[in-house]
């Protein structure tokens, strides 16, 4: 008894036992509740975060639903950026401070200019090149080559129709590299990128890359400088063993290099462009080179997108496929969903017309949110559909307008609708 009445307590009765077990359970299916809702919820930001971004529009779905309520505009046309200011040059002026020679080594001799610089036929801009070294150019551009034609150099001048801020010039640069360069859909080619320097406010980059193509390697060394509303590019093209001198001879020019932004913005804006073809050959168009692309693709259909520099204009092309029939009718209710459910919900049709190639063409606007848009699209077959649509702010039409009408005037759909 006495061994029976001295033992201790048991502070935890069976109960207070039974009831703690149950309360420690609760708080591990709690905390492992908080887990999935804070996953789920981690999940959601990381899928809804991009549609508070500058580019709400890439996440337009593969395959829009029919019959599905939209969830409502979307302003997806951001303000434009503070922009640095412009002021109109007269005559020629130099673009770049000469870089500061560096302490010559024996093998780094002096490199003889040309008398005389050579100077666009159009006037856009004009630069001194070595001795020995001979330009060809055209209205649109320059290319200098080296004596034994090892290197080349390319000079080309861009007009983006209104001065790019840092952003903006950095976009310009990664989407012309994308899309000069690249070659995305090719399984024998290759983009190695070397170096890259960016100054976004000073408005100027160099990028070098290795480019492999037919079976061989080259190095490109871009060069980039913003000049108002100008943008000048100079491509070196050589092997990778001249490079190093091939490239001094080109900082000599890109250091004599000198605009006339008055000649030079008479250009149209944005008028460099690629013949962009699906790998399924059922449409192409022309984009404008600095247009950064972005690609989607999934097994019945695929997404190209181009966003020009300031984000305040965008080229989409949707080719759809479909096991389902699709008859015209059907294919004009498709369309007309896919505006309202992805791109606006308040969309007003001003025009509905079978344009010369053949598609059939849809003008419209968003009073909500501030733009225009061009849509055309046509069946290919019975299962095969593409739509290009074309979207522009209301404040940058004066702009983009002319741009827009070319790309829509490139547009070519292959195949029947039979």
């Amino acid at each position: 008894m006495m061994d029976e009445e001295n033992q201790t307590a048991d502070p935890f009765p069976e109960t207070l036992k039974e009831s703690t077990s149950l309360h420690e359970k609760a708080k591990q299916n709690l905390r492992f509740g908080l887990r999935i809702a804070i996953g789920v919820l981690l999940i959601g930001a990381l899928i809804l975060l991009p549609r508070f971004q500058d580019r709400i529009y890439s996440l337009l779905p593969l395959i829009p639903p029919f019959g599905v309520e939209g969830s409502g505009s979307l302003d997806w046309l951001p303000e434009l950026k503070a922009s640095p200011t412009f002021t109109p040059n007269s005559g020629f002026d130099r673009l770049f401070t000469p870089t500061p020679a560096a302490t010559q080594t024996v093998q780094d001799q002096p490199i003889e200019m040309e008398e005389s610089p050579y100077i666009h036929p159009q006037g856009h801009f004009q630069f001194e090149y070595p001795a020995g070294w001979t330009v060809e150019g055209d209205d649109q551009e320059a290319t200098i080559l080296t004596p034994d034609r090892s290197g080349r150099i390319l000079i080309q001048v861009t007009d983006t129709g209104k001065p790019l801020d840092a952003d903006s010039f950095k976009s310009f640069v990664e989407g012309r590299e994308a899309n000069q360069f690249t070659q995305p859909d090719s399984t024998e080619s290759a983009y190695i990128p070397l170096e890259e320097s960016i100054d976004e406010s000073g408005g100027s980059a160099v990028v070098t890359k290795e480019l492999y193509r037919d079976g061989e390697f080259e190095v490109v060394r871009s060069r980039y400088l913003q000049d108002g509303e100008l943008i000048y590019t100079g491509d070196l093209w050589t092997r990778e063993d001249l490079l190093e001198s091939h490239a001094r001879a080109m900082d000599l020019i890109w250091d004599s290099i000198s605009g006339n932004s008055e000649e030079a913005g008479d250009l149209e804006a944005y008028h460099w462009v690629l013949r962009k073809e699906d790998p399924e050959k059922s449409y192409s168009v022309d984009v404008p080179i600095p247009w950064l692309p972005e690609q989607t693709r999934s097994r019945s259909s695929s997404i190209e997108s181009y966003h020009s520099p300031d984000q305040h204009g965008i080229i989409q092309l949707i080719r759809y496929t479909t096991e389902i029939d699709l008859s015209d009718a059907t294919v004009g209710n498709f369309v007309l969903q896919l505006l309202r459910d992805y791109y606006t919900r308040d969309v007003v049709i001003t025009a509905d017309q079978i344009v010369s190639n053949g598609n059939e063409q849809l003008t419209w606007y968003s009073p909500s949110g501030g733009y225009r848009g061009i849509t055309q699209f046509r069946r290919i077959g019975l299962h095969t559909l593409v739509i290009l649509t074309i979207i522009i702010d209301n404040d940058y039409l004066e702009i983009y307008q002319d741009l827009r009408d070319r790309t829509m005037d490139s547009f070519v759909i292959e195949g029947s609708t039979e």
